[in-house]
């Protein structure tokens, strides 16, 4: 959960996202168990930086962003794979 601006109207308003990501290689599986924290870290500080009025119009450049933040987090394990696709299996605003 995490605050973010509603700009046209001056609000704060509030999310919720679970989300589940996709990796065939093991490796890539543990590194990504390994640096949860870091990209916990960074996805709350992508998300906390939202604008409701671009959350409302859809979510798959947000979608786009979050696997390019957590791959980039993996990114000096230098691993032959990568985190394939991420998928918000929730995802609540108010």
């Amino acid at each position: 959960i995490t605050n973010f601006s509603d700009q046209s109207q001056g609000e704060v308003r509030y999310m919720q996202i679970k989300l589940k990501v996709m990796a065939r290689d093991q490796q890539v599986i543990d590194a990504f168990k390994l640096h949860l924290p870091a990209i916990q870290h960074e996805l709350l500080l992508l998300f906390h930086g939202q604008n409701y009025d671009e959350l409302t119009a859809g979510t798959k450049e947000l979608q786009k962003t979050t696997l390019n933040k957590i791959n980039a987090v993996l990114k000096p394990e230098k691993l032959q794979n990568k985190i394939e696709a991420v998928y918000f299996t929730s995802f609540l605003m108010q």
